[in-house]
């Protein structure tokens, strides 16, 4: 799966948006939310409506003692697994 197709889960209408968001996690860096505004150019609405996307994937994680937000390679995975596994069980309980 590309960052592309990431940005795609994340917003099918604006994923190059998405796009420049996830680059700023590419890095492997935590970020703070003035970073993050500073990097991509978003508003503070538009930008916690996204990270706020991103948790709810959990492909993100917020630390409240640094209060940085970083990537979670695991729990994105995990989610990612739940989803396409329970569509192909209720495709295959309809059958």
């Amino acid at each position: 799966m590309s960052l592309e197709d990431v940005a795609r889960l994340i917003s099918a209408k604006r994923p190059k948006q998405v796009l420049k968001l996830l680059q700023c996690f590419y890095q492997g860096t935590s970020c703070k939310l003035e970073d993050l505004m500073r990097a991509t150019g978003f508003n503070e609405k538009q930008l916690r409506y996204y990270i706020t996307k991103l948790r709810r994937l959990r492909l993100i994680e917020f630390d409240s003692r640094t209060r940085t937000y970083s990537l979670d390679y695991k729990g994105f995975h995990v989610r990612i697994d739940t989803i396409f596994v329970d569509a192909i069980e209720n495709l295959v309980k309809k059958k």
